[in-house]
């Protein structure tokens, strides 16, 4: 069974879950994950993760970039890339019958580059993919792992 809290996840849109279900089976992880709905009978293990993460722009070098764009009246406005990093990190316990097995944190970060007027609905959809995919490649590595 998988649990996952990503409250704290500003832009997680509630598809963390879902995508670590669909990434954890197809790397072979696991060959059933129970998400977001539990079976009636108890299951002896449990994945347990607890997300957070922000965005990180680019700020002294954003407002240079905005100010030579307004200078030159918006002619650069398609050539000046300004950057963004989504962070993300999460603590991950195992749980068997009720113990906990194993306890790490991972921290992913992904990286984006757009112009001035890009939609965050243009990238943020590819950028969530390559992230929440990247956690679950991390998190089966490390249960791959002896404890």
């Amino acid at each position: 069974m998988l649990t996952v809290n990503e409250g704290a996840l500003i832009w997680g849109k509630g598809e963390l879950g879902y995508a670590l279900r669909d990434e954890l089976v197809a790397l072979g992880s696991f060959r059933k994950v129970h998400y977001p709905i539990e079976p009636r009978g108890p299951l002896p293990d449990r994945l347990i993760v607890d997300a957070s993460g922000g965005i990180k722009e680019e700020i002294g070098l954003g407002v240079v970039k905005s100010l030579i764009i307004g200078a030159l009246f918006f002619i650069p406005v398609g050539l000046i890339r300004f950057h963004r990093d989504f962070v993300l990190t999460a603590v991950v316990a195992l749980r068997h019958e009720g113990k906990e097995q194993r306890r790490f944190t991972i921290e992913t970060e992904t990286g984006v580059s757009h112009t001035m007027f890009s939609e965050t609905d243009d990238y943020e959809p590819a950028m969530r993919r390559a992230a929440f995919s990247d956690l679950a490649r991390r998190i089966a590595a490390e249960l791959s792992l002896p404890p």
